[in-house]
This record gives C-alpha cells, structure tokens and sequence, in this order.
C-alpha cells in the first residue's frame, strides 16, 4: 500500500508533570460534546504550543476520589490503569494569566469520563499529566483538510487554528455543533455515517477535492478502521507536495485502544 510522505515535523520535549485542576464550568456543544474548563494554581507554567498536544486527564471515581497510580518498578508503567479515569485529551485553550485551560470532551456512553459527566460538578478535583512533548508541523504548505469524528473534533479545530490556512474540516457522524471554531477559509463539510468506522464514501469524496497544483496536508483521525481507509484512498493519489497524517483515537470493540498502535488493514 502506497502512503503519502509526513510533513517536517520539530519535536519539543517536556518534563513529565502531574498538575491538580478543578472543573470550573461545562458546557455542552452537542449531544455527545462539552466544553469543560480548569481552573488551578498549578497551570501557572502549563505549556502546549501545537495542536497535535495531547494530555492525560484524570477524573474522580465515583467516591469523588483520585486514584492514586501504581507503578512497575522494573519498567515504570502504570499498573492500574483501569482504575485511574485517565484519558488522552487535546488541549483546546490555554489561559495561563487567569491559570485556566479548557478540554473539549466526547461523552463516550459506559466510559469512566462519560460516567463522570454523569454527575460532575464545579469544584470537582481532577488532575492533568503531560504533554510530554509537542511535535510541530513546519512543512510549508497552501492547504490542510481535516478529516474527524467527534473524538478528534477538539483536536481539528486547534489544528485548523494553528495552521491559519485555507483548507477543508470533514466532520462525520456529529452535527450542529455549537461554537465551532473555524478560521476564515475552512470550509465545513458534514457527512452522516451509517456505522461508526464507514469512512470509504467519505474518503472517495474527500480525495476527489484535492486540488492538484497546491501543498497540501490532509490529516485524519477517529476511530481506526475508518482513519485507515482515508489512508488508503489518500495514498492513491501520493504525490510530491502531498502529506498525510492520520491517527487512530478509537476503535470499535476496543475499550482500551492504544491511539500508538499502528492502523489496522483498511476494510472495504
């Protein structure tokens, strides 16, 4: 299978760093979408200069409590991570005077954050890890299209925003969303699905608009199968000045998807 080239990318990386938060307000910009902010003192140093950043964040269980994680003392790795609550989030805005940031979260039905959105309140303690580190896109480029499902939505519109160029955001399978944040030139395309990774019509469409004459990134994320057959449609059409990026978040039948893993074979 033939894959487009990666843009150039710079790598900044951080000091790994756990920050005490509490939920200061949310805000539901769909059925399954809510803007949440943090406040805390512990965001006075926070740093996330790309759109690619992505943090852990750690909710209360039930009892209103914070799990403390237990480590492997051989490799490091969290042994209990099943019960901790964490979850990968793109950091949406960043108020550094006033110690604020904002996570835009997808209610997943059953999850343990969906459960938390259940019954979160203001003051509710939480806690945020990372980002470890952030890779910056510095391929120059005239256009970027954007291919997401809900789970990647916050992360599209803070990349649309960093790149400031014209371009295109696919959005599948949610709609009316409130307060979408889009720069002058994106144009907003809609695309209902019939199952959660059926992205090949979408796909078709979306490679079809690539203009032939410009540099262009199309970057894709969600749920695995579907980002894989963008990839693969996408990669028909490899060129020089053609880059792809694409990112599984989640996985139908995964409860814990590793958004590492490599994307599964493309479906038909």
């Amino acid at each position: 299978m033939t894959k487009l080239a990666s843009p150039a990318t710079e790598l900044t990386r951080f000091e790994p760093h756990a920050r005490q938060v509490r939920l200061e307000s949310m805000h539901w910009r769909a059925d399954n979408l809510v803007s949440c902010w943090f406040t805390g003192a512990e965001l006075h140093d926070f740093v996330s200069p790309a759109g690619g950043d992505h943090i852990k964040l750690q909710v209360p269980n039930a009892s209103g409590e914070l799990v403390a994680a237990q480590t492997d003392p051989e490799t490091g790795r969290i042994t209990n991570r099943a019960e901790l609550g964490l979850r990968d989030m793109t950091p949406r805005a960043i108020d550094r005077d006033d110690q604020r940031l904002r996570i835009d979260i997808v209610a997943h039905a059953g999850g343990v954050v969906g459960q938390w959105l259940n019954r979160a309140q203001p003051g509710d303690e939480c806690a945020i890890m990372g980002p470890r580190g952030s890779r910056q896109v510095v391929e120059p480029l005239d256009r970027v299209i954007a291919v997401v499902d809900a789970a990647a939505l916050p992360a599209a519109e803070r990349r649309l925003d960093d790149f400031q160029l014209p371009g295109e955001l696919h959005l599948l399978g949610i709609r009316d969303v409130a307060a979408l944040d889009l720069p002058e030139g994106v144009e907003l395309f809609e695309h209902e699905l019939k199952r959660a990774d059926d992205w090949g019509a979408v796909a078709a469409e979306v490679v079809a608009r690539i203009p032939a004459d410009e540099r262009v990134l199309i970057w894709g994320a969600g749920e695995a199968h579907g980002v894989a057959q963008l990839r693969g449609r996408a990669g028909e059409l490899a060129r020089e000045g053609l880059f792809g990026q694409f990112n599984g978040y989640w996985q139908v039948g995964v409860a814990e998807y590793d958004h590492h893993a490599d994307l599964p074979t493309p479906t038909n």
